[in-house]
């Protein structure tokens, strides 16, 4: 089954399917429904209270640097208690500046 198929089934841009499979696909290819639906949950559960004025200010940001960065949102709370992650870890000790 093609991409262009599935757009015009779906209406929606192929590109819009190509990054869709793109951003969730299993690590040794493949795409599954269920696999996309856990992906997105684990995306949406990143920030416990960030609000959509928020998230889409983090995704312009995107703009300005990197277009291959996905905005990785958390919340006060996830960031105050974290002593898991690396990326927190490492943004606690050397700080981030964002304008």
């Amino acid at each position: 089954m093609s991409i262009n198929f599935i757009a015009e089934q779906l209406p929606k841009h192929p590109t819009s399917i190509r990054r869709e499979i793109k951003r969730n696909s299993q690590k040794r290819g493949g795409y599954s429904a269920k696999y996309a639906t856990m992906i997105a949950d684990d995306r949406k559960d990143r920030f416990d209270e960030t609000d959509d004025v928020t998230v889409g200010r983090m995704w312009r940001l995107t703009k300005k640097v990197n277009t291959r960065i996905e905005p990785f949102l958390i919340g006060m709370k996830k960031f105050k208690e974290d002593k898991t992650s690396p990326l927190l870890s490492t943004i606690k000790q050397n700080g981030l500046e964002i304008k």
